[in-house]
């Protein structure tokens, strides 16, 4: 039988908590750290660049909406809050980004990705509803 061995960290709590917005100025920039709430997970936090139009998605924007892993009977295949995630997506798509950072895949710089994820959100809200 293998040993396991103990890891060698001690876990600390945060320094800092957001529980609505942060807006963190620097002599060049500004960025906007939101707490989205509930939409994906149950605490999605977004970074936004107003004056730069990018914005650090996370996992609220997949660069590739055919997510084969979803499709398994392990994983959910829909957000925590798929309303509340297809209204920040929609939020976002209105400010015309520049560039979208998602969670996982290449940056995103077009309308059509964010109207891609909606899509399956829709397609995904209405199956549960059947």
């Amino acid at each position: 039988m293998e040993t396991i061995i103990e890891p060698n960290f001690h876990l600390r709590t945060p320094d800092l908590l957001i529980d609505d917005s942060l807006i963190a100025q620097g002599s060049e920039r500004m960025v906007q750290i939101l707490n989205v709430g509930a939409a994906h997970s149950e605490g999605d936090i977004i970074a936004y660049f107003p004056s730069e139009k990018i914005c650090f998605m996370s996992d609220l924007l997949f660069e590739n909406v055919e997510p084969s892993w979803a499709e398994k009977e392990t994983v959910m295949p829909f957000a925590v809050n798929p309303l509340q995630h297809y209204k920040i997506l929609e939020k976002y798509n209105k400010k015309e980004l520049i560039a979208a950072v998602p969670g996982h895949g290449k940056l995103i710089s077009a309308a059509s990705v964010f109207e891609k994820n909606m899509d399956y959100l829709k397609l995904k809200y209405q199956e549960v509803l059947k």
